[in-house]
């Protein structure tokens, strides 16, 4: 996996020969989304984000603060022109049990970088990506605010230790995993 910005994630997917079904879970004013959806040649991108403010103790982020409905609007007409786009407005915890094991190309994690909620989302959303397929998020970095948690990188470094994986690290805060075909592949 060779790309140096998160921009070309459609180019890598194309080129990996992957054109299924994907998923963004968090998608907030739609940007990534919109992007990935100019370049990549799938059959459908599933973009979750419940669009709800959450209690701090919950998500300590300052996108939690924003008008969720107006920041909807703003996706959803910025996504207007890609007819293989659909939102599901549910948490990921919920949306998750959409999909089967093993039936998405791409997963990419953009949701609540509290530690709890990272890690669930990576234990979560992993078991939905097909060997061969890519998984990742944004955010790769740990950062500790009264206004901002992040433990992207303390979550995601845990994770690849057990799994035996290696990141790819982009240089646009982005990280990434092609999931082993099973012969290599170690159970969560």
């Amino acid at each position: 996996m060779n790309i140096t910005h998160r921009d070309q994630i459609g180019d890598l997917l194309n080129s990996m020969g992957l054109h299924g079904d994907g998923a963004e879970i968090g998608v907030l004013r739609g940007e990534n989304a919109e992007k990935i959806l100019e370049r990549w040649k799938c059959a459908r991108l599933f973009l979750v984000d419940p669009y709800i403010r959450w209690p701090d103790d919950v998500y300590t982020d300052c996108t939690n603060t924003v008008d969720y409905e107006e920041i909807r609007h703003m996706a959803i007409e910025r996504l207007l022109p890609y007819d293989n786009k659909f939102f599901i407005a549910e948490p990921s915890v919920q949306a998750v049990k959409m999909f089967a094991d093993e039936s998405l190309d791409y997963v990419y994690l953009d949701a609540n970088h509290n530690l709890e909620h990272i890690t669930q989302d990576i234990d979560l959303w992993w078991p939905k990506v097909k060997p061969g397929g890519v998984f990742g998020g944004h955010d790769y970095y740990d950062r500790d605010e009264p206004h901002f948690q992040c433990w992207v990188k303390t979550a995601v470094d845990k994770w690849c230790r057990k799994m035996k994986l290696v990141p790819e690290l982009p240089c646009c805060l982005s990280w990434f995993v092609k999931k082993p075909f099973a012969s290599h592949a170690v159970k969560a």
